[in-house]
């Protein structure tokens, strides 16, 4: 044969690839695929961007707030809260009222969300609270010629103690009820809103001033720096705090409202009550949890100049029910395994378990309930075998009576697989278990009546020739069987049953 040429094929070389200069359809399908997938994917991306923005650039929930008369310090507070929401996911109007009181009717009336309010107002139905920022110290001031002589230079004076309703009025009657002064009796009461303060002639103001505020207040700053007023100390705080637990001592520091002269000289004892965080119950306690990490995460203590403010916990007394959103906050950092959860689990764990044994206990009485039928079935069989072998020690057996207790063997062995296909009877395994017995019951029967017959038979034959026999043997069976009145096939002896 002719030699072949060698090849690289030949020497395991693998063949080059064929060059495609046009790709075929299915690569074209691919491609095409590809770019498909490639849009949806940019679609996706971009739809993902936009609904970014859109949820950064609306507010979550928005909130109405008010703190109080339009000049005093917790109306700076609030604004400066608003300021500061616009970065969270809250948005926050302010909404001014007259006072502590008013605010929290407003709260109650669902006509506002949320206010600051001072503390130890009377209760009020429909609020709830959501935390305690600071005590707010309650500042009384006199005119310069009155400092001199304490709380008994009020007695015959005119005393403003703020608009009634407000917070201030409250607790300055508690500290007058407790020196034993009385408005209308031991001096003259103004009410004085701060604004009518500022538009006030100096000759038109009263001789003294009650009013609660956080530090420094704006009014208390005016009437001592443009009005020449004094701060008086009010040192009893714990006394009043030991008949009522919402009023507490306070300190106005030195230096706090001017340097030279200081005013006060030296740290001043007063009385107080503690700002207060409200909200309607209605309110979304998401939104509250919101509201929560904005006033207590520390940019707003920053921003307002406030102390370092303790975030709410469930465990402190408070003056209202707390808010449902402040319990989801204090919540929200527990450990997923608590001792708590614990117990919990072990007692779902005790209640399984019981209801285990009892569902136990109740398949048992089921079962048990399904088989009833079948034992009384398997009770009259089994009294039926007990009479036939009591039937068998006789000298001699009792045809009858064994053709009477198989026609009753064979009804009851009907009436069970009557009631079985009924439905009156359940478990096939009880059903099986009863076949059986009267199976083994019945054979024995039939053994003795089979003897019986053999028996009549011998004796029939032993009385002449074979038709002479047949008739013997059928009066011999006659006699034996009586007037059984069963069924035709239990009358027949020997039948295979």
């Amino acid at each position: 044969m002719p030699k072949c040429k060698t090849t690289s094929r030949n020497r395991g070389e693998s063949p080059p690839m064929p060059v495609t200069l046009y790709p075929d359809k299915q690569t074209l399908s691919d491609i095409r695929r590809n770019r498909i997938a490639l849009g949806f994917a940019l679609l996706a991306i971009v739809v993902a961007i936009t609904l970014f923005f859109n949820k950064t650039a609306e507010p979550t929930h928005r909130l109405r707030l008010t703190a109080g008369d339009a000049n005093g310090r917790r109306h700076e507070l609030a604004l400066i809260l608003a300021g500061l929401s616009r970065s969270s996911g809250l948005q926050i109007e302010v909404i001014p009222t007259s006072g502590s009181a008013a605010a929290a009717a407003a709260v109650a009336a669902n006509e506002v969300d949320v206010a600051l309010i001072q503390g130890g107002l009377d209760p009020i139905p429909g609020v709830r609270e959501v935390g305690t920022l600071y005590p707010e110290p309650l500042h009384l001031l006199v005119r310069n010629e009155l400092a001199g002589e304490g709380l008994t230079a009020l007695r015959g004076r005119r005393v403003n103690l703020s608009t009634r309703g407000s917070g201030t009025r409250h607790l300055a009657l508690h500290a007058l009820s407790f020196v034993e002064l009385e408005p209308g009796r031991d001096f003259t009461e103004d009410e004085m809103s701060y604004g009518e303060i500022e538009a006030a002639a100096p000759q038109a103001l009263p001789d003294a001033f009650f009013m609660v505020s956080s530090l420094p207040s704006p009014v208390v700053a005016f009437l001592i720096q443009k009005r020449g007023y004094r701060l008086l100390a009010l040192p009893i705080g714990h006394a009043l705090n030991i008949r009522d637990f919402r009023i507490g001592e306070a300190t106005i520091p030195a230096y706090t409202y001017e340097y030279l002269p200081p005013v006060p000289e030296t740290d001043l004892k007063t009385i107080a009550n503690h700002l207060l965080l409200i909200a309607h119950p209605d309110v979304n306690p998401s939104a509250i949890v919101e509201l929560i990490d904005l006033v207590y995460g520390g940019n707003f203590s920053r921003a307002a100049n406030l102390p370092a403010l303790r975030a709410p916990t469930a465990d402190r007394i408070t003056e209202y029910p707390l808010h449902e959103g402040t319990f989801l906050y204090t919540r929200r950092d527990e450990p997923l395994l608590t001792s708590e959860v614990i117990d919990n689990v072990e007692s779902m764990r005790s209640f399984l378990v019981s209801m285990a044994v009892a569902m136990f206990l109740v398949w048992r009485w089921y079962s048990r309930r399904k088989s009833l039928g079948f034992e009384a079935f398997i009770d009259e069989v089994t009294r039926i075998e007990r009479r036939a072998l009591e039937l068998e020690k006789k000298p001699e057996m009792d045809l009858h009576e064994l053709m009477v207790v198989r026609q009753r063997l064979s009804e009851i062995k009907n009436d069970a697989l009557e009631k079985f296909a009924r439905g009156g009877l359940k478990g096939e395994e009880f059903m099986s278990s009863f076949l059986t017995h009267v199976t083994d019951v019945r054979n024995y029967l039939n053994m003795m009546i089979l003897h019986e017959r053999e028996r009549i038979e011998e004796e029939a034959a032993r009385g002449g020739s074979t038709s002479e026999n047949d008739k013997r043997m059928e009066a011999l069976w006659g006699e034996a069987v009586g007037e059984f009145d069963g069924d035709e096939d239990a009358q027949i002896p020997g039948k295979d049953w």
